[in-house]
């Protein structure tokens, strides 16, 4: 980083990043807040809820718990709107349900900027978004720069900063965006912890790494190949009891962020679950749809929630692999979709 090159060559790919990203935002065509982003957005909205008691006080139906939904809404919402489609509306209890859908993490960041954005609120989220994928470029050439070298670290900032897929996300409230970053500073936190031998740099990780169950429920396993990655990583220079040793900084914080939200999940539906269980099960169903070509379009038979998966599959196997190989086709040639 001491080279004044370099350092030209970051700041100038970060400037092209923010420059390509903030140009696709007010170009006009963004996705709209729909989908998940309107469970996230909702969430958020809960979470606001239980610091605005202004209208959360017990109802006797569910007609009351939309109104309560709806003052919130429009209390804190303002210009851009949610796309519901056929969706109904959500009630305030489901709204904070679904911080068991997505994890409480982005949704409490989207609440701070709910709160105090004074107008046009998914503007000031989409630009939130953005700053993260431009945190994401840069800490994704620091940590090439150490892993491959600095011409690898260049080109591979230049490829991130004018990578569509990446601008796309940026501007969508999803998880993708925060994900990939608490990934990457969790990766650069590890290999400053290995070279300057600071153990609070590995519970820094671990804590990042806790973050991502926060932030992402399904990214709970990832803590195995980070863990892995930093063991191999560092075996030339320490000896196996310092490697393991180090790492015991790293998975105990890991540790009780898990046990902590597994804890909360599991008392809230009555098994061990780290998200509202019926969501996984509905993705698994939609996924293997061969029908509608795994895509969720809320199209729900009479039987989807009593049909066989298994069956479906050994009835129609050939059906099931061309499936697979076009969601392969998909992420690879059409990561946008």
């Amino acid at each position: 980083m001491g080279s004044p090159n370099l350092k030209s060559w970051i700041i100038g790919i970060l400037i092209v990043s923010a420059i390509f990203r903030i140009g696709f935002m007010v170009s006009g065509d963004v996705l709209p807040v729909m989908w998940d982003a309107r469970r996230y957005a909702s969430a958020a909205l809960g979470l606001l809820s239980y610091v605005d008691t202004s209208a959360s006080q017990p109802v006797a139906d569910e007609r009351e718990d939309r109104y309560r939904f709806k003052h919130y809404y429009e209390k804190y919402i303002q210009g851009e709107q949610i796309k519901w489609f056929h969706y109904t509306p959500h009630s305030l209890t489901q709204a904070r349900d679904e911080l068991f859908v997505s994890g409480p993490l982005y949704p409490f960041f989207l609440a701070i900027i709910f709160f105090l954005a004074p107008i046009a609120d998914f503007t000031f989220a989409r630009l939130f978004g953005i700053v993260l994928d431009l945190l994401s470029n840069w800490l994704l050439i620091l940590v090439a720069l150490r892993l491959v070298g600095r011409r690898a670290a260049v080109i591979a900032g230049c490829l991130y900063a004018a990578y569509f897929p990446f601008a796309l996300a940026s501007t969508m409230l999803l998880l993708e965006t925060s994900t990939s970053l608490l990934i990457l500073l969790t990766m650069y936190c590890l290999i400053r912890a290995f070279e300057d031998d600071r153990r609070k740099l590995y519970t820094v990780a671990g804590i990042l790494t806790g973050l991502l169950i926060l932030n992402k429920p399904t990214a709970m396993l990832l803590a195995i190949p980070l863990g892995i990655g930093y063991y191999f990583y560092a075996r030339k220079k320490l000896t196996f009891k310092i490697r393991v040793n180090r790492l015991l900084f790293f998975v105990t914080p890991v540790a009780i962020i898990l046990i902590g939200w597994l804890t909360l999940a599991s008392a809230k539906y009555g098994q061990i679950t780290l998200r509202d269980p019926d969501y996984g099960s509905s993705v698994l169903r939609q996924g293997t749809t061969i029908e509608f070509e795994g895509y969720a379009l809320d199209k729900v038979e009479p039987d989807y929630w009593t049909r066989s998966i298994t069956g479906d599959i050994a009835q129609d196997p050939i059906g099931f692999v061309e499936l697979l190989a076009k969601k392969f086709y998909r992420l690879w040639s059409r990561p946008f979709n």
